[in-house]
């Protein structure tokens, strides 16, 4: 979530980068001050964990997300599934099923956490381009050692 701090650090980068568009200035800072109390003040904010699931069990995918999705759960955010059960149709030729699927997802994601693989797998890879064009918040796993 933005703090006031975030906000004028966002807001005063943006203002610096049109200084000859004062008289506009205010009536979008009051736009995008209200975008930003809209988010904080949403009920639910929802992470998408993207990790690479070929070649491993549906259990072991499950426990790999929980992990990942500790902290956000203690901060008050909620899952959204990525983990599809079905076979793909019998007339799929490639295997972006699953990752038509996720892409679906990230339209409803507030963040999106990394596992620490993520650039092993095409679709990780996919959903960080789409996180980086559209301005989703990403977040890394790290190694503690």
């Amino acid at each position: 979530m933005l703090s006031e701090i975030d906000e004028y650090i966002f807001l005063d980068n943006f203002r610096k980068s049109d200084p000859p568009y004062d008289a506009m200035w205010n009536g979008f800072r009051k736009e995008i001050t209200m975008d930003i109390q809209e988010f904080n003040d949403k009920k639910d904010h929802y992470v998408f964990v993207s990790l690479p699931m070929r070649g491993y069990s549906v259990d072991d995918i499950r426990e790999r997300i929980a992990e990942l999705y500790k902290p956000f759960k203690k901060a008050g955010y909620k899952l959204i599934e990525t983990v599809w059960t079905e076979p793909e149709p019998d007339d799929i030729r490639n295997h972006t099923y699953y990752l038509g699927k996720s892409i679906s997802a990230l339209c409803m994601a507030d963040a999106v956490v990394f596992a620490k693989d993520w650039a092993k797998a095409p679709g990780c890879r996919i959903e960080r381009m789409i996180c980086n064009n559209y301005n989703i918040p990403k977040f890394d796993e790290i190694e503690v050692s």
